[in-house]
């Protein structure tokens, strides 16, 4: 869930589960500017030693798209999303 709070500012809300056994829920605050062809965005958060630390974020959306990095000192990935095609039914 993304919302907006400030003017450039939006929070982002994750959800990440650990070994199969442990979740977790958090918010990013976030950084956004437009540009012609999308929203481009960067944040951090501390999510405290216990579940990896210090993470920064980068990415960006379109109406069809979302991709952001997460990076810490002991992880990072990829959150890749896409709005599937309408389909005639």
């Amino acid at each position: 869930m993304i919302t907006r709070t400030d003017g450039q500012l939006y929070r982002a809300g994750y959800k990440a589960t650990w070994w199969k056994v442990f979740r977790f829920g958090y918010t990013v605050t976030m950084h956004v500017e437009k540009t012609t062809t999308a929203f481009r965005f960067r944040g951090e958060a501390d999510l405290g030693w216990w579940a990896g630390g210090h993470y920064d974020y980068a990415g960006e959306a379109t109406s069809t798209t979302f991709s952001s990095t997460y990076e810490s000192k002991h992880d990072h990935g990829v959150f890749e999303m896409q709005r599937p095609e309408r389909t005639g039914h």
